[in-house]
């Protein structure tokens, strides 16, 4: 970590000392054209930022801060560039995207949602169009469908993250090469990048269909499991051993989000289904069944993970507390909560296509990013995707004062001295921002201050269409402002010049989060630009998170050494800041864990998943009819006449299985014509028109490649799921998933061959002459 610390401190020294240089290069002697003429020919860094400085001044009326071109250099350079808010990002980025189109990149910048992507594309656009540069915009719209081409021809690229992944998936699935949009993936500016490539990271982004599912059968499943008892895991000592014992029905680890049924668990699930085995191959779907019904049951909490919205189940993204219409949990823990909440279980989806974020962005050729929020994950940044954080100072001095954490017993000594702390802020005049980890405590908190007469304004999942309007007046004399994580990331509140005279925005956190960035980002709303401001979290040892990762008796024996005792006292002290985020920190590394192990995976998936684009992208764009049929003609041989020992039996069985007829052949070059003499007499009926014979073949390898690839991925999927289960017999369950899955892409490839021969065989032709679609008929 020192030498990544000091890595860090000698580029910002570089960067630092490369502005001093290019604040000395004077261009404002030139008109527009001699400046943009000097653009094109300068190959030179320095020149490009100097003039792009220029431009800025010209187009945008603004003169761009030394951090911000400081900023820009780092993100050229390839790196993270931690700004905090108010200092900038979008000119920061906007001008490292010129500096790199200039020198003939492709850049893509990526933003959080489709408003950023419309707004930061139209704000910039002056700047770029100076350099005659276009720009382009991608966003979540069904007519964008029939545009996206042509705005990826763009030298500048506006999206969001799961656009541009989506776009790359779909485009993989085309059967004719004009109908893919998406071109080289080059340069990637990643505004927000600790929430797509962290936050982000355990939810791939997926392309799939969907099978209907038997919703009597999802309501038995949750009534089974919500007469369950849980239980817990004690270790019992037995003379020198230890050994563990069980109570209740099942386990649910939390740390790890695991499920396990006890003995008595397993013999109450099946009785209650009415059958022998649970782990029976014919019984096997309830395992997960019943372990998603716990999950929903005894894990999920309505309006903290998800909310009831017009009757469906949506998801709160619990990095920005923001509503996620349209998304799913995976593998049926989203229909095992709908069986749950009594509503009507939507389809299964069959997956068709799948990448993560990280998978995906380690395509393009560089990477790099902006937020306010990436030291703490800065050792995850450099491992995974080798891009390291360079901290750029604020352009005026943070004068933020955030104070230690208030420490309580239980939950409702915190709660009546949050209030009371609340009004007591309020006489001074200071706005508040008062940041909650859920929906439910937002709403009790906004209770609370209802009975004591407050004015406030709520912000949360289920209002979200009025953040602009709430956030507009949080920075103004007096105001309160009771906000889910929504406010944490990406909200710039400004302050009325009464609200500054008064002490500037007062944060006050309800009770700190899982991640510390997340109490930075809630934290760093507060002092923007150089504003006076304060920020203080409240804890109780009935919190989450000291009751699931905090020592609280350590903590408790420091208190009681303290002469603190009762419920009613409470303690101020950095030290307990410590515990907490000791506590922070051991739900990080376990993530960070839990993401490295999707990276693991993901490598052997992906690898498979690019050979299989590679062989897709090679029929698109050339394929020659004759070379691909000798090819399969040989290898429908070698198949039939494989191995030293072959009689007439086995002949005859390899011949039915491989193309469903019943035939001897006695060698090689004997089948080799039966299938020849089958195939031309196909392209025929055909004229031998050669286009139409391509179209013909074409189709049929993509759609064989295609439905094979989609089974393997769900046999993937279930390999994955169940490969833990390979430790308890001492194997490593990663490589054991290497072999296996090795094993499965060569029987793939084998299946799709296998496929393509057997449709070549049986497909019926009509002699038409103009659509060969027509004529297919499988």
């Amino acid at each position: 970590m020192l030498s990544f610390f000091n890595s860090s401190k000698r580029k910002l020294k570089k960067y630092k000392k490369i502005v001093n240089k290019i604040n000395k290069i004077d261009y404002s002697n030139l008109n527009n054209e001699e400046l943009q003429k000097k653009a094109n020919l300068t190959k030179d860094i320095h020149d490009h930022f100097a003039i792009v400085k220029e431009a800025v001044k010209r187009t945008m009326n603004l003169n761009p801060f030394d951090v911000q071109l400081i900023g820009a250099l780092s993100i050229v350079d390839g790196n993270i560039s931690e700004m905090k808010t108010g200092e900038g990002k979008s000119l920061t980025a906007a001008i490292a995207a010129t500096v790199l189109a200039l020198q003939k990149r492709k850049v893509y910048v990526v933003t959080i949602n489709d408003y950023l992507v419309k707004r930061d594309a139209e704000e910039h656009k002056p700047l770029y169009s100076f350099f005659n540069l276009s720009v382009g915009e991608i966003f979540t719209d069904l007519e964008m469908q029939f545009y996206k081409s042509n705005e990826y021809r763009s030298d500048i690229i506006y999206s969001t993250a799961s656009e541009l992944g989506f776009d790359y998936l779909r485009d993989n699935m085309v059967y004719k090469i004009e109908d893919k949009v998406q071109k080289e993936l080059d340069f990637v500016i990643i505004d927000e990048i600790d929430s797509i490539l962290i936050d982000e990271a355990t939810t791939p982004m997926i392309i799939s269909d969907r099978i209907d599912k038997d919703n009597e059968e999802m309501f038995k499943i949750n009534r089974i499991a919500k007469k369950l008892k849980r239980g817990e895991e004690k270790e019992v000592r037995n003379g020198l051993e230890i050994d563990k014992e069980t109570t209740g029905d099942f386990i649910l680890n939390e740390k790890n989000f695991t499920v396990y049924l006890t003995e008595r668990g397993i013999e109450k699930v099946e009785q209650e289904l009415g059958i022998e085995n649970l782990f029976h191959n014919d019984f096997s779907k309830y395992v997960l069944l019943i372990d998603n019904a716990i999950k929903a049951n005894f894990y999920y909490k309505r309006d903290v993970h998800y909310v009831v919205k017009d009757n469906e189940i949506v998801l709160v993204d619990q990095s920005t507390g923001r509503l996620t219409p349209g998304r799913q949990l995976s593998e049926g823990q989203h229909q095992a909560l709908e069986a749950k909440e009594g509503l009507p279980v939507s389809p299964f989806s069959v997956t068709k296509g799948e990448i993560s974020y990280q998978k995906f962005f380690l395509l393009f050729n560089n990477m790099s990013g902006m937020t306010g929020t990436a030291s703490t994950e800065g050792a995850e940044f450099l491992e995974i995707y080798k891009l390291e954080v360079i901290e750029i100072p604020t352009n005026k001095p943070v004068q933020r004062i955030d104070k230690p954490d208030k420490l309580f017993i239980t939950k409702e000594e915190k709660l009546r001295d949050f209030v009371h702390s609340i009004i007591e802020i309020h006489k001074s005049g200071q706005p508040i921002l008062i940041g909650t980890s859920s929906v439910k405590t937002n709403e009790m908190i906004a209770n609370e201050l209802k009975k004591n007469g407050l004015v406030f304004s709520v912000l949360n999942a289920n209002n979200a269409e009025k953040e602009s309007e709430v956030i507009s007046r949080a920075g103004e004399y007096k105001a309160i402002t009771v906000a889910t994580n929504m406010a944490g990331r990406g909200v710039d509140i400004k302050l009325s010049e009464e609200a500054k005279k008064a002490g500037g925005l007062f944060v006050l956190g309800y009770e700190r989060y899982n991640n510390r960035r997340i109490d930075n980002q809630l934290r760093g709303r507060s002092g923007r630009q150089g504003d006076p401001g304060a920020s203080q979290f409240y804890v109780s040892f009935q919190d989450d998170l000291l009751k699931v990762y905090g020592d609280t008796k350590k903590i408790q024996k420091r208190l009681s050494a303290l002469g603190v005792g009762t419920d009613k006292e409470l303690t101020e002290n950095r030290l307990f800041s410590k515990f907490i985020e000791k506590a922070q920190k051991t739900i990080e590394n376990q993530n960070f864990e839990s993401r490295k192990n999707i990276v693991k995976y993901d490598n052997v998936i992906g690898t498979q998943r690019e050979k299989i684009y590679e062989i897709r992208n090679s029929i698109l764009e050339e394929f020659d009819p004759n070379e691909k049929v000798t090819t399969l003609i040989d290898y429908a041989a070698d198949e039939i006449f494989k191995g030293e020992y072959y009689d007439e039996d086995i002949i005859k069985e390899r011949v039915d299985n491989l193309i469903g007829i019943e035939a001897y052949f006695e060698d090689k070059d004997q089948f080799k014509n039966f299938l020849a003499k089958v195939f031309l007499e196909k392209f025929e009926i055909m004229n031998g028109n050669l286009p139409e014979i391509q179209h013909m073949l074409r189709y049929i390898y993509l759609k064989n490649i295609d439905t094979q690839w989609i089974e393997h991925i769900t046999t993937l999927d279930t390999l994955k799921e169940g490969i833990h289960l390979r430790s308890y017999n001492q194997k490593d369950p990663f490589i054991e998933f290497q072999k296996e899955s090795f094993y499965m892409f060569q029987e793939l490839l084998k299946k799709i061959k296998n496929a393509i021969i057997h449709d070549m065989v049986y497909i019926e032709i009509t002699p038409i002459e103009e659509n060969i679609k027509e004529s297919i008929d499988l």
